[in-house]
């Protein structure tokens, strides 16, 4: 028993680890004792199953947490509040595992018991209303999403007023729904609103999360300078709350250091990036995906300086972890082999390693998005710049067109990078002494360079030069 007060405390305080190590040998001796159908069995369970949800340990929380609900409704009855609240937290777990059919299942079943006994108006029916709205926001149905959270966001106000912290955390997952739905200017208005409440309710460490919220929508709309401010006012607050070794303080170093590359300071950048990646490592472990993150970002870094070998070693170190962590063809796996190939092919001496990985990304991204996504044609763009620079002409065009292809479909005709693939496509005709497909190539391209980039930059005049040059070969 004190095993388990102590665990529910630790999970109070947020220390899971810990919770997780008393609770596991509380229930070890509870079932020896009492038995396998115990109500305190049950209990820990479910304490045990908080502190495994927060340790992102998914299977092993589900599978306690349905042992916690097989003994409440064995011994409570399938509608006690306790079925319900274990309920809630399958839910839950589901959603973190990506099955969001089977978490409303969940929480459909418990938002009906709860309106039964609590009430159509309260704060438990409020709860759950926020969990469905946020799945159906993973499952890009924003209506709905919007529906149950403006459902919440009622039952709250009329039940705490407007200035409680559980208003404040309904409206900042309105604004996610809103940022998602790409309605930026409502969803800043209701991070702003958020932000109030919890600065007048003390909620620290929860103005710092908004903060950086705020920060990453400055950063999408290149509004670098607010981007920095907001960044910077999160990071005071996660130095004198949780410390200046905490997670916490590691990712939002490594927000600062990708606002630093957008604005191509890679200096600064570098160093938030080395600085975030120490502190990750420490705090997380050298395995953790957040330490993936910042290697993928010192990676590509590196590789804009031309150090080409230190980035291969930290791209290289970030795609063995996510390998580790990710199941096979996750994007973020894409990423990283795309990220490796362009080190490799940029190096200009590793192109045989750069197709190889450049063929795996694109493998990856088909089998995510299918044959016309942007990333498919990036992908076939680079391999036909390879092919292109090693004379193997027949494979370069057929490999550019396709990225011609679906950047035609994708942006449209009148694109930079449409009239990129129509430039070397048209060179790569120029050198079968395909002089018809070349000049065709080469017109559309200097039409399209002229109306974006004005008739007197380099990029047209390198396209008109190319253009006369194969008229002149066909006397015209």
């Amino acid at each position: 028993s004190i095993l388990y007060g102590l665990g529910f405390i630790y999970n109070q305080k947020s220390r899971y680890q810990e919770a997780m190590d008393v609770l596991k040998i509380s229930l070890k001796i509870r079932l020896k004792s009492l038995g396998k159908e115990n109500i305190d069995v049950a209990s820990t369970c479910e304490q045990l199953g908080t502190a495994l949800v927060s340790l992102a340990r998914y299977e092993d929380a589900l599978k306690v947490c349905t042992t916690a609900l097989e003994i409440y409704q064995k011994k409570l009855g399938e509608n006690h509040i306790c079925c319900a609240r274990v309920m809630l937290d399958i839910g839950t777990i589901y959603c973190y595992k990506q099955n969001y059919d089977l978490s409303l299942v969940q929480l459909q079943a418990c938002l009906q018991f709860f309106k039964n006994e609590c009430g159509e108006d309260s704060e438990e029916v409020a709860n759950v209303l926020l969990r469905v709205g946020q799945i159906h926001d993973l499952c890009v149905d924003h209506d709905e999403a919007m529906k149950c959270m403006t459902q919440a966001l009622d039952i709250r106000t009329k039940i705490y007023g407007n200035d409680d912290g559980r208003v404040a955390e309904t409206i900042l997952n309105i604004a996610r729904v809103l940022e998602d739905w790409g309605d930026v200017e409502e969803a800043m208005e209701c991070f702003r609103n958020a932000l109030i409440i919890y600065q007048q309710c003390n909620e620290h460490i929860l103005v710092a999360e908004i903060h950086v919220e705020i920060g990453s929508i400055y950063n999408e709309r290149k509004e670098y300078d607010s981007a920095l401010d907001s960044y910077m006012k999160a990071l005071t607050i996660f130095k004198s709350e949780v410390g200046s070794d905490s997670s916490e303080v590691g990712n939002t170093l490594r927000s600062i250091g990708a606002v630093y590359d957008a604005k191509n300071d890679v200096s600064a950048s570098y160093k938030y990036y080395s600085e975030s990646l120490k502190i990750l490592r420490h705090a997380l472990g050298a395995e953790d995906l957040a330490v993936s993150l910042v290697l993928n970002n010192l990676g590509i870094n590196l590789a804009r300086r031309k150090k080409y070998d230190k980035a291969f070693e930290f791209c290289k170190e970030a795609l063995r972890i996510r390998r580790k962590k990710l199941p096979a063809g996750h994007l973020d796996i894409a990423d990283t082999l795309f990220n490796i190939a362009n080190i490799l092919d940029d190096a200009k001496n590793e192109d045989g390693q750069a197709m190889r990985f450049y063929a795996e990304a694109l493998s990856n991204y088909r089998s995510n998005f299918g044959d016309d996504n942007e990333d498919v044609a990036n992908c076939f763009k680079s391999i036909g710049f390879i092919h292109m620079r090693r004379g193997e002409s027949g494979e370069a065009i057929y490999k550019m067109s396709e990225a011609l292809r679906i950047f035609r479909l994708k942006k449209g005709n009148n694109n930079i990078d449409v009239a990129s693939l129509l430039y070397s496509i048209g060179r790569t005709y120029g050198k079968q002494a395909e002089y018809e497909k070349a000049l065709g190539c080469f017109t559309e391209c200097l039409k399209v360079r002229t109306e974006l980039l004005g008739a007197d930059h380099e990029d047209v005049a390198s396209a008109r030069k190319f253009m006369e040059a194969i008229q002149r070969k066909i006397g015209r």
